[in-house]
Formats: C-alpha cells, sequence, structure tokens
C-alpha cells in the first residue's frame, strides 16, 4: 500500500510504502503466510530492506488464530517493531478474530502499536 502524506499544507507529498503481512488468510491457504511472531520478524525484515517505511499486520496466538486481545497485540507489535524499527500498525475490527463486542476490537496499550485501521 502507498501512502501519500504532506508535512504542512501546500508542500509536496511524500510517499510511504506500507508493507501488509498476513491478512486473514492462514496456512492451509498460502504455506509461506507468515503467523508466528519469529515468522513475521523475518518477512518484516526483508520488506523493510527492500523499502517498506511502516507495517501492517492481523496479530496471532501461539496457535496462528486471529486475535485482538491486548497481551497478544503487545507482545506481536513489540516483538516486531525491535525487529524492525518502522511503524508498526494492527488490524482493528473483531469480527476478525471472534470478539464479543463489537466497533473496534483492538484494545492493545498505546504503547505497543503506531496505529491501527
Amino acid at each position: 500500500m502507498l501512502v501519500s502524506f504532506a508535512d504542512e499544507p501546500g508542500t509536496i507529498a511524500r510517499i510511504m510504502l506500507q508493507a501488509a503481512l498476513n491478512g486473514d488468510r492462514t496456512k492451509a491457504e498460502h504455506a509461506a503466510l507468515p503467523v508466528s511472531v519469529e515468522e513475521l520478524a523475518l518477512d518484516v525484515a526483508a520488506c523493510v530492506a527492500a523499502g517498506a517505511r511502516a507495517i501492517h499486520l492481523h496479530p496471532r496466538d501461539s496457535e496462528g488464530r486471529e486475535r485482538l486481545d491486548a497481551h497478544v497485540v503487545d507482545e506481536v507489535v513489540v516483538k516486531i517493531r525491535e525487529a524492525c524499527r518502522v511503524p508498526v500498525g494492527v488490524s482493528t475490527g473483531a469480527w476478525r478474530a471472534g470478539c464479543r463486542y463489537g466497533g473496534l476490537g483492538a484494545r492493545p496499550s498505546s504503547l505497543a502499536r503506531s496505529f491501527a485501521t
């Protein structure tokens, strides 16, 4: 995904490449899909080396299920950010992770994630 932004109104916009790594897919759909923190860290490093300046991902628990629980999101995002030093954003759709509440699903601490979409 390309994101365009300008530092100030009237200035020339800059472009940032954001890599979206895993979405709502499963390993059954694509064996190379990064699911674990270790797999995500390897793919993030490759994406950043190729020019990505932000990462979007769907956090998973240790069994590979999409989760939006604060402890899962925080663990994944903190480890990924340590590996790549670029902004890391997470999906916020509660419907994706079987959450019981509606609307914004992700409830991580504000310290972990850089953005949420």
